[in-house]
């Protein structure tokens, strides 16, 4: 007998049977495990509160995907338990307010959080603040403004982060000049809320603290009031090289980009995909943009 068998046998060897997973398949879920790390994908089914404390009796957790379901902050209590979790997707888990995300306070490995379309708010960035393996989050359409930004100086391994369709300005951008390792950052997409249309202001004054982040890969900008005069704090017509490793940017469903812009984004000589769908864009524009960066793929 192995020393593998013999540990199972004996129920030693830290991997559950089969049987303590199979709920997840049940529900439409599926679980994968790589070395001890165990991740549990229920992303879209109905899972319920009680349901997280059998994810909490699981052993080696380390990626969790919880979004598009109808948990609550009471589920997310159960969650406080495994702190070995290195990533969990709470997106569109509409639910899941600042009381939920507290629980996660312990998590000193998590490294990824998605709270995309949740009602968080500063007080979530702040915690999050606060755990400093963490070098993604999405943020997109939550309640986050200026202040929660500026709580994100402290994470040193940040390096994605997307904060679109909030209430940022162009004082609030200041801030992603202490995130020099930012290698994605998207600031597009906006939201109506009760206090009006949330979304991120572009001034030349914000633009200019984007310009600062030289490991900058790719940018969205998509449907923002960016002009082409903003993008020329970019790419200036000196020639002066700001985003020199930005190989991807998204203009989706930016209206005032017009034909002007074409000559500001031939500037660019890095980007190897641009996406100006939905743009102010003319078929023929479009086509001078393919000119004047022919190594670049134009998705329109």
């Amino acid at each position: 007998m192995t020393i593998q068998l013999m540990l199972l046998l004996l129920g030693l060897s830290g991997a559950e049977s089969p049987a303590a997973t199979r709920w997840i398949d049940a529900m439409g879920g599926h679980t994968v495990r790589v070395g001890k790390g165990l991740t549990v994908d229920l992303r879209a089914t109905w899972i319920g509160d009680a349901d997280l404390g059998r994810i909490a009796a699981l052993a080696e957790v380390e990626k969790i995907d919880l979004s598009h379901t109808r948990i609550t902050d009471q589920g997310m209590r159960h969650l406080k338990r495994i702190p070995s979790v290195r990533s969990i997707d709470l997106g569109l888990a509409e639910q899941i307010t600042d009381e939920g995300v507290q629980n996660l306070k312990g998590w000193k490995s998590l490294e990824r959080i998605e709270l995309k379309g949740t009602p968080v708010t500063d007080s979530t960035v702040e915690m999050l603040s606060r755990l400093p393996a963490l070098s993604e989050i999405g943020l997109g359409y939550a309640r986050v403004t200026d202040t929660g930004l500026s709580f994100l100086v402290r994470l040193p391994a940040l390096s994605r982060l997307t904060v679109g369709g909030n209430r940022i300005t162009e004082n609030g951008l200041q801030s992603l000049r202490a995130m020099s390792r930012l290698r994605r950052l998207d600031l597009g997409g906006q939201q109506r809320t009760d206090s009006g249309l949330w979304q991120v202001a572009l001034t030349a004054e914000g633009m200019a603290a984007i310009a600062t982040l030289s490991a900058l890969e790719s940018l969205s900008l998509a449907e923002t009031a960016v002009t082409a005069e903003l993008l020329s704090v970019l790419a200036p017509a000196d020639g002066t090289v700001h985003l020199g490793k930005l190989d991807n940017l998204v203009l989706r469903g930016c209206a005032k980009i017009k034909g002007e812009a074409v000559a500001v984004l031939g500037r660019l000589k890095t980007l190897r995909r641009i996406d100006v769908r939905n743009s102010g864009l003319s078929p023929e524009e479009v086509a001078s943009l393919r000119a004047a960066l022919p190594q670049t793929k134009v998705v329109d």
